[in-house]
């Protein structure tokens, strides 16, 4: 707790930090600090302190508030900034009306700031109006809180800072920022938040509005925004075609540099008569990111020669949501793309809202029993906590109602679950087979509480030649249970590593035998004509030396999809 604040010199209250005017700079101009609101902050938030300073400290774009040093306040972390006199544009948008000409010199200006960031190789990933500063005397356009920003190309599947409570976060993060779909992150997720803050700017409005964070997140992933200029027709489609092609959902759909977006803005700027004082300007449409180029070699999540594939777990999905449970296997060898045909799967489950878990075994762990599995659905028990009340209580009584207060093996394994539905009775002491037989029925019956109409389930577990007895047993008890519905159970293998001796072939066969439909998927390497694709697409050529190009990667890989990348 920090005791002596002025609190009239505040200048901003964050979750974690607050900024407040500072005169003990020593530098004999304004200058502000952040400081840390909690005296025994953890090593994370002080990592993000330090990775702000760091950056601004060194980068040299003119569009970011630069940091002058760490320091301490009392005895909280904190570190010095510039002090720039301004608002932020959520501030603007919430109390001044703006000219189309000042929307959109604003617009440019962003689009300015962005550009030269992207040119030291810097990835934000938190560009909302709260942390797009517009300097009073100039109008110059800064960007600040760089506390999550990266440096370099490409970075991780998930963004594993997420605040789920931090609304206005969820609001403007690209469908790639939460976790939910299989893309990886880079910079063009910045340029999808720039896309939103240029929708409302331009309308007056966000294309999806809510408090509920589970709806924002699934809006972002699955909903297409209106068109700016059908909601307010005095929006020049030039204006929504650019914005529109920001909020693509896949980044190789969007414009992949900020140059790109600040070139097309300035050609309708340059339309724009500086007499006319008119709020819905009459602009030429034209080919829009002519001048967008990255640089950078960006390969597509577009799967090559899978289209039948798709087809296949589409089609099984649909008879999941009709009520009934489907097995799927998908062998293939090492490379082959079973993982990434599964998450490219994984996008039609959360489009038509159902719950998709994945889990992965490996040689480490597969002697110890079923922790991939209670790994798996721990995550989906977190997910729940973390709701609010009413989408935990929904989740509290259906579990409830399926285990009732029998469910104190699962709580051992799993201790979320008694967060939901409370503590659970003392059960008799098992051991060996029967307490094994004992967990996979509660756990089936946990299992069956979690698939129904409302949320039709797809457990996809990967690696399975490295699964344990007691996980691969586990997975034929759900499987061959009749009271299961509205689940598709998919488990993917390496084809080379699994002969007639293994557990899983004959674990399989097993099933098979008591008339179990099981489905099976094969994967085979790319055709030539797939490979080409692939590199041709992701080189943005389709000229002759693409082909010669292929052919030596085809020829060197013989297809595998791993190893054409």
């Amino acid at each position: 707790m920090i005791k002596n604040i002025d609190h009239s010199n505040v200048i901003h209250y964050g979750f974690d930090s607050i900024i407040t005017k500072w005169d003990n700079s020593g530098l004999g101009k304004p200058s502000c600090v952040k400081i840390l609101k909690n005296e025994f902050a953890g090593p994370e938030k002080v990592s993000q302190l330090d990775n702000e300073f760091n950056l601004c400290s060194r980068l040299k774009c003119s569009h970011i508030r630069k940091a002058i040093r760490r320091e301490k306040v009392e005895d909280n972390e904190a570190l010095v900034l510039e002090y720039i006199e301004g608002k932020d544009l959520n501030k603007i948008l919430k109390t001044e009306r703006l000219s189309f000409s000042q929307k959109l010199h604003m617009a440019v200006d962003i689009a300015s700031a962005l550009t030269c960031l992207q040119k030291e190789n810097i990835f934000h990933r938190r560009i909302k109006p709260s942390n797009i500063l517009i300097e009073q005397s100039t109008n110059k356009v800064f960007l600040i809180d760089f506390a999550l920003a990266s440096e370099g190309s490409v970075f991780e599947e998930a963004d594993t800072t997420l605040n789920e409570n931090d609304i206005e976060s969820l609001t403007y993060m690209a469908p790639e920022q939460t976790g939910r779909i299989n893309r990886m992150l880079d910079q063009r997720a910045d340029l999808y938040s720039m896309g939103l803050i240029f929708y409302r700017l331009f309308s007056g409005r966000l294309p999806f509005d809510s408090e509920e964070k589970m709806e924002l997140i699934y809006a972002n992933i699955a909903k297409t925004p209106e068109n700016p200029s059908e909601l307010d027709p005095s929006i020049p489609q030039i204006i929504s075609e650019i914005i529109l092609k920001l909020l693509a959902k896949n980044a190789e759909d969007r414009y992949q540099s900020a140059y790109g977006v600040k070139a097309d803005l300035e050609k309708c700027l340059e339309q724009l008569n500086p007499d006319e004082k008119i709020d819905s300007p009459k602009l030429k449409g034209f080919q829009i990111a002519e001048a967008d180029y990255s640089g950078k070699l960006n390969f597509h999540k577009v799967l090559y020669g899978r289209e039948k594939e798709i087809k296949k777990l589409n089609s099984l999905y649909e008879d999941c949501r009709t009520g009934h449970k489907k097995i799927l296997v998908i062998a293939g060898n090492s490379g082959s793309g079973k993982s990434s045909l599964v998450d490219e799967f994984k996008n039609s489950v959360f489009d038509k809202k159902g719950i998709f878990l994945k889990g992965k075994f490996d040689q480490i762990s597969s002697e110890a029993p079923y922790t991939t599995l209670i790994q798996t659905f721990n995550e989906l028990i977190q997910l729940i906590l973390a709701g609010d009340k009413a989408f935990k209580a929904k989740w509290t009584r259906k579990i409830s109602d399926a285990i009732g207060n029998s469910g104190k093996i699962l709580t051992q394994f799993m201790p979320g679950i008694e967060m939901l539905i409370g503590k659970q009775s003392e059960s008799s002491e098992l051991q060996g087979l029967e307490a094994q037989n004992r967990f996979n029925y509660e756990f089936t019956r946990f299992f069956k509480s979690i698939a129904d109409k409302d949320s039709p389930l797809v457990l996809f577990v990967d690696d399975m030649q490295w699964a344990d007895t007691s996980s691969l047993n586990l997975f034929n008890t759900i499987a061959e249970s009749r009271d299961i519905g509205y689940a598709l159970l998919v488990g993917a293998y390496r084809e080379n590593e699994v002969t007639e001796n293994h557990p899983l072939y004959k674990n399989l066969l097993k099933l098979k035998g008591e008339n179990i439909e099981v489905e099976e998927i094969h994967l085979k390497d790319l055709i030539y004509e797939d490979a080409y694709s692939l590199i041709s697409s992701t080189l943005h050529s389709k000229q002759e030396n693409v082909s010669i190009l292929s052919q030596i990667i085809f020829n060197k890989t013989k297809g595998n999809p791993f190893y054409v990348k």
